[in-house]
C-alpha cells in the first residue's frame, strides 16, 4: 500500500498523521479517547491550530483506503487496527516534522496513556470479579502501546507513569505471563537506576519503590517466595531512604502487608508478626482505619495459619465492624469467610454456618464466583468435621463447578480431593478413588508437592481397605 497513490494529503493531514506514530498495531478512534489524545497534543504550540474538528472526515479517508481497518474482533467498537505501510510511510518522511515536535508528540502519547491507563485500571478495579474478562480483552488490545508509553516515558524523563503500569501489571499477572511481567519491570527498574540520584525528582522515587514493589508481586504470583521477599525490603529501604514513606503512608503501609505474607508463606512466622505489627504501627500513625481493619484481617490469617485460632477468631471479629463502617463490601465477606474457617478449628459449627452464610450472601451480591468457590469449599470441611458426608460431597462438586468454569485449575485439585475425602466418609471406594486419583493429576501439573504427598498416603490406604479407613487416619486431609 503505497499512501501518498491512495490519499492526496493536504499538509494538515500529513502532520495529523505524524500525530499517530508512536501507536502500536492498534488505536482506539472512540470520540471520547480521541477528544483525551487531542488535549495533551494542544499543550504543545505546534499542534494548538490543527484543524481537529476535521480529524473525523480524515479518519474516514484512512479507514476507507486500508490505513487503519476494523478488528474482526470487535466490530462494533472504534479499534482500528493501523497498518504497517503507515509506519513505513511516516518513518520515511520522519525529518518533515522537526525532533521537537516528534519529541511533543511523544510526551502527549505518554501523558495520554498515563490518563487511559488510569481509567482502565480503575475500571478493573471497581469491576465484578465476574466481569474483569471485557476488560483484560481490551488492556490486551492496548498492551503494545502500554508498553511503548512506558518505554517513552523513561526516554523523556517523565516519571509518573504508575498508571500506565498498573493494567499491564493486571493483564500480565491476570494471564500468568510472570516471567515476561517480571522481566518487562526489572528492564525498566535498570533504566530508571541509571538515572543519578540528584536528577530524580520525588515521582522517580516513587516510581523506582513501585518497580521494587512490582517486581516482589511477579515472583509473589510464580511462588518464588524469597525473590519476592528480597524485592519488597528493597522497597522498603527505597521508601524510607528517600522520605516517601511518609508522603505515602498508604503505599508504605502496603509493603509491610506483602512482607508479612511472603514471609509467612515462607513459614517465617516471628519475622511475619513482626511486619504485621509495623504494618499496623503505621495506620496508627496515620489514623489509617482501612489499613487497621487490613491489619486484624490479614494477621488474623497469619496467626490462623499458626493453628492459633482462638487469637485468630479475636482478629477477624476486630476488622468485620471496621469494614462494615468503611463500607467495604469484598474485605467483610473474607473476614466473614476466615472467620468461619478458623470457627471449624474451634468446633463452633453453628456460628462458622451463620458466618460462612454472610459471606455467600456479599460475594452474591458483589458476583465474585471466585470467593463463592471458596465459600463452598470451607463449607464441605464444616460438614466434613460434622462428618455430613453426603453434604460434604455436594459442597465440593458445588466449588468445583465454579473453579471449573473460572479455570482455577489448582483449586479444583482442592475441592476434587475434599469430594474424595467425603466419598471416604461414604464408603464409596471407586468414587473415593476416582476423586483422589483426578487431584493427585491435578496436583502433579500444578507442582504441588505438599498435596502429592497427602494424596499418595491416603491412596496407598484406600487401595487396602476403605471400610477400615477413618478421617483420623488421614494425615492433615484438609490442609
Amino acid at each position: 500500500m503505497y499512501i501518498p497513490e491512495t490519499l492526496q494529503l493536504s499538509e494538515a493531514d500529513f502532520r495529523f498523521l505524524q500525530c499517530f506514530s508512536p501507536f502500536q498495531g492498534a488505536v482506539n478512534l472512540g470520540e471520547t479517547l480521541i477528544a483525551a489524545y487531542f488535549r495533551e497534543l494542544k499543550r504543545f504550540k505546534a499542534f494548538r491550530n490543527l484543524p481537529f474538528d476535521k480529524f473525523p472526515a480524515l479518519a474516514k479517508r484512512l479507514s476507507d483506503a486500508g490505513v487503519w481497518t476494523k478488528l474482526p474482533a470487535y466490530p462494533d467498537t472504534a479499534m482500528m487496527r493501523i497498518n504497517p505501510a503507515l509506519h513505513l510511510y511516516l518513518g520515511a518522511r520522519r525529518n518533515s516534522l522537526l525532533s521537537t515536535e516528534h519529541t511533543q508528540i511523544e510526551k502527549a502519547y505518554v501523558r495520554f496513556y498515563r490518563w487511559m491507563g488510569g481509567n482502565l485500571y480503575e475500571l478493573h478495579t471497581y469491576l465484578a470479579p465476574d466481569d474483569r474478562q471485557d476488560n483484560l480483552d481490551f488492556i490486551g488490545l492496548e498492551i503494545f502501546n502500554l508498553y511503548n508509553a512506558l518505554q517513552l516515558a523513561l526516554k523523556h524523563r517523565i516519571y509518573d507513569f504508575t498508571f500506565i503500569l498498573l493494567p499491564v501489571n493486571a493483564y500480565l499477572g491476570a494471564l500468568y505471563r510472570h516471567q515476561e511481567w517480571y522481566e518487562l519491570v526489572l528492564n525498566m527498574k535498570s533504566q530508571l537506576e541509571a538515572v543519578p540520584p540528584q536528577q530524580r525528582d520525588e515521582h522517580a522515587w516513587y516510581s523506582l519503590v513501585h518497580l521494587h514493589d512490582t517486581l516482589g508481586a511477579a515472583r509473589l504470583r510464580s511462588e518464588q517466595f524469597a525473590e519476592a521477599e528480597k524485592w519488597y525490603r528493597k522497597a522498603i529501604n527505597i521508601f524510607k531512604a528517600s522520605g516517601q514513606d511518609t508522603q505515602y503512608p498508604q503505599a508504605y503501609r502496603g509493603l509491610y502487608q506483602s512482607l508479612a505474607a511472603v514471609t509467612a508463606y515462607q513459614e517465617k512466622w516471628k519475622e511475619s508478626s513482626q511486619f504485621y505489627v509495623k504494618m499496623r504501627r503505621v495506620a496508627e500513625q496515620f489514623d489509617d482505619q482501612e489499613g487497621l481493619a487490613d491489619y486484624f484481617l490479614n494477621n488474623g490469617v497469619n496467626l490462623m495459619q499458626q493453628k492459633k485460632y482462638a487469637a485468630a477468631a479475636r482478629h477477624l471479629k476486630k476488622a468485620i465492624p471496621i469494614f462494615q463502617e468503611l463500607k467495604l463490601s469484598e474485605p467483610t465477606g473474607m473476614a466473614y469467610l476466615h472467620l468461619g474457617t478458623v470457627q471449624i478449628h474451634l468446633l463452633h459449627f453453628n456460628e462458622s454456618a451463620v458466618n460462612l452464610d454472610r459471606a455467600e450472601t456479599i460475594f452474591q451480591a458483589l458476583q465474585n464466583s471466585f470467593r463463592l468457590a471458596d465459600v463452598w469449599d470451607t463449607r464441605c470441611l464444616l460438614f466434613l468435621k460434622k462428618r455430613h458426608y453426603k453434604q460434604a460431597l455436594q459442597a465440593a462438586a458445588q466449588a468445583l463447578e465454579i473453579h471449573t468454569r473460572n479455570g482455577q485449575l489448582r483449586d479444583a485439585g482442592i475441592s476434587f480431593q475434599n469430594m474424595g475425602v467425603a466419598a471416604i466418609g461414604l464408603q464409596m471406594p471407586g468414587e473415593a478413588v476416582d476423586y483422589l486419583w483426578q487431584a493427585a493429576q491435578i496436583f502433579e501439573k500444578t507442582g504441588d508437592i505438599a498435596r502429592q504427598q497427602l494424596l499418595a498416603e491416603i491412596l496407598e490406604k484406600t487401595k487396602d481397605s476403605i471400610g477400615n479407613l477413618s478421617l483420623e487416619s488421614i494425615p492433615n486431609f484438609n490442609l
